[in-house]
């Protein structure tokens, strides 16, 4: 063969970059303009010294590549962070390197975290780095971890924080060198995620009752957030879960400790009310309970020794029976 012609599109068999160009060479160099990260055709034809064309051969394709570019294809960023945690959260982004030079920290590629709180207040920015002496070869994958933290007069500000990712060159003025499309964006959700807790007794930690209209206290109860805290009761079993039982609406707590009123079912015996508090972002404590025997039965005295119409003259030792399940003390009178 004695020369070649070149074809170059970015469409199979459309040629509309390089349309034939003639070389003797074994070896073409495009030195147009090509679009970074567009995939381009490439194919060639045959001549002899006779002039003889060849057919077109097997398309070969290719995507042109940058000497700088970068791909965030992975990342780790949460949904939620509780408003009480001061240390921040851990973020982390695989990046690979997509472009055709090697990366070196004296080069200045960094990952680029951008933090924009909810009330519209100025963005906290984060970057990390190379380590010195650390070479990221083209197509290696580089993962980036960024501690992310809430500014000191942003620690109990609550709501959807604002988090823009890119992979940048450079000092001073940040030149991305990953794809418009690439950039991350996401939100952490700043909120008080711990549950309040609490303290109830019944009837000031009374043992029995005769009445099953009793008083419920609720006293020491703390949340770590401000706001309104709220309580929900509820009679069950021993040992009951939260799907057991069928709890009272809502009630406020103005102060750590409140009084209700409530009415214990109508069998007698030892009974059970539990409590749940809720704060004002919605979480709810575990189950609180006490217990109280509501009893009205009366007791059954017989007395064995004294028939019917006797009279007692002098000292006279009585001999009987007191029968009641919760008898606690008994009184006689003569």
């Amino acid at each position: 063969m004695t020369k070649y012609r070149v074809f170059i599109g970015d469409q199979p068999g459309v040629a509309n970059v390089a349309n034939g160009i003639e070389t003797t060479s074994l070896y073409y160099k495009h030195t147009g303009t090509l679009t970074p990260r567009k995939t381009y055709y490439a194919w060639v034809q045959a001549i002899d010294k006779a002039g003889n064309i060849s057919s077109n051969s097997v398309n070969t394709s290719k995507v042109a590549r940058k000497e700088f570019d970068a791909q965030i294809e992975s990342y780790s960023i949460p949904e939620t962070s509780d408003v009480d945690n001061k240390a921040g959260e851990k973020l982390w982004f695989d990046v690979r390197n997509t472009g055709t030079a090697s990366w070196t920290n004296d080069l200045n590629i960094s990952l680029s975290v951008t933090s924009t709180p909810p009330n519209g207040g100025s963005p906290t920015a984060f970057a990390v780095y190379l380590n010195t002496g650390e070479v990221v070869k083209p197509n290696d994958v580089k993962r980036f971890y960024v501690s992310w933290k809430r500014p000191q007069n942003e620690e109990s500000l609550q709501g959807a924080y604002g988090i823009k990712a890119v992979v940048g060159k450079g000092t001073g003025t940040l030149i991305a060198i990953n794809p418009p499309g690439n950039l991350v964006k996401r939100t952490i959700e700043v909120k008080d995620l711990v549950s309040p807790t609490g303290i109830i007794t019944i009837n000031d930690n009374a043992l029995y009752t005769k009445d099953k209209n009793v008083s419920l206290q609720v006293s020491k109860v703390f949340d770590n957030a401000d706001g309104y805290k709220f309580v929900q009761f509820a009679n069950g079993p021993e040992n009951a879960t939260p799907e057991q039982l069928q709890f009272s609406d809502e009630k406020s707590i103005p102060q750590s400790t409140a009084t209700f009123e409530w009415k214990l079912p109508e069998h007698e015996g030892k009974n059970y009310v539990y409590a749940r508090f809720k704060d004002i972002s919605g979480n709810y404590s575990i189950l609180y309970l006490d217990s109280i025997i509501f009893d009205q039965s009366i007791p059954d005295i017989e007395i064995k020794n004294l028939p019917n119409q006797e009279y007692i003259s002098g000292t006279k030792i009585l001999e009987g029976t007191i029968e009641d399940e919760e008898l606690t003390e008994y009184k006689i009178e003569y």
